[in-house]
């Protein structure tokens, strides 16, 4: 199987959260990650940014909503520290 470049897989990767890929990209994404630790890395962090942004954002939450409060924020602050931390 051909092996795809990086740029490309996580290229595919981001299109496959929102739209379904072919099969036979699919299959190149999981055959790339398998054999590519900063691949897979990339994946992990744009995953933890996405549930921290999902996190920040509630959807019960008004558009008048008050500001973030400071422990939010040293929560927020220590999730990207830890993120970063496992690259």
């Amino acid at each position: 199987m051909k092996h795809p470049p990086c740029k490309k897989v996580i290229a595919a990767w981001s299109e496959s959260l929102e739209h379904s890929i072919p099969l036979t990209l699919r299959a190149q994404v999981w055959y790339h990650l398998c054999f590519c630790g900063p691949c897979r890395r990339c994946i992990r962090q744009i995953l933890a940014i996405r549930d921290l942004l999902r996190s920040m954002f509630d959807t019960t939450e008004t558009q008048n909503a008050a500001p973030l409060p400071a422990a939010r924020k040293e929560k927020i602050r220590a999730a990207m520290q830890a993120a970063r931390k496992t690259i």
